[in-house]
């Protein structure tokens, strides 16, 4: 067991059996994560970890481009669930502890398809108008979010499989009614992640259905 304060209260390393994958794999491996989301604040559990990110969404004062500071919080919550540091006597323990993670905001003002699609192709390392090549392309790209579908997230999708990477999207959180697994989980391809309580039963409010694959 990790030196981790909060470690006792993430039963879900357990499930998944994370443990036992610390002990097989290379925790130092530098695995690039991709993080879509409200963006990624700095943090102690992440440092040295975070790369240049980029901005497609403002973060509420007005403020696009380079930035990607998370002003909700949300971004940075995965993100620590991806990575956060063990073994460091504070807070929790991420899955992926050596992984960097790539700061992406997708969500937040003026959040739209083109937003969601332009973050998935500069993830992925792929050209996006006017804006600067990734220098970190992404082995894993994921989405915790649910959206409706559209071609232009649809071609982004297509595009990133195409370079390898593992897309992940989270199934959406809206019950089993009145619909079951969100875009852009259900895009062929996309690895689709519901959720279960401590008891291992599915969670009340996650979606599901035949197409989640975790």
């Amino acid at each position: 067991q990790p030196y981790d304060p909060l470690y006792p209260r993430q039963p879900s390393l357990d499930a998944m059996d994370v443990p036992a994958a610390w002990e097989l794999a290379d925790l130092d491996r530098a695995v690039v994560v991709a993080v879509l989301d409200t963006g990624v604040s700095d943090h102690p559990q992440l440092a040295g970890r975070l790369l240049p990110g980029y901005g497609f969404a403002g973060r509420g004062d007005g403020v696009w481009g380079p930035e990607w500071e998370d002003h909700v919080s949300h971004g940075t919550h995965v993100a620590g669930t991806i990575a956060a540091a063990i073994d460091d006597g504070a807070g929790i323990a991420g899955i992926v502890p050596g992984a960097r993670i790539l700061p992406v905001r997708v969500l937040g003002e003026g959040s739209a398809a083109y937003a969601i699609a332009a973050g998935i192709r500069w993830a992925a390392g792929l050209e996006v108008t006017g804006v600067p090549l990734n220098p970190h392309p992404a082995r894993v790209i994921n989405m915790s979010l649910a959206i409706l579908e559209t071609d232009v997230i649809r071609d982004a999708l297509d595009s990133a499989l195409e370079t390898g990477a593992v897309l992940v999207a989270a199934a959406g959180n809206s019950g089993p009614y009145p619909f079951s697994v969100w875009y852009p989980a259900l895009h062929p391809g996309v690895v689709a992640v519901s959720s279960v309580d401590a008891a291992g039963d599915s969670y009340w409010g996650s979606s599901r259905g035949p197409e989640v694959d975790v």
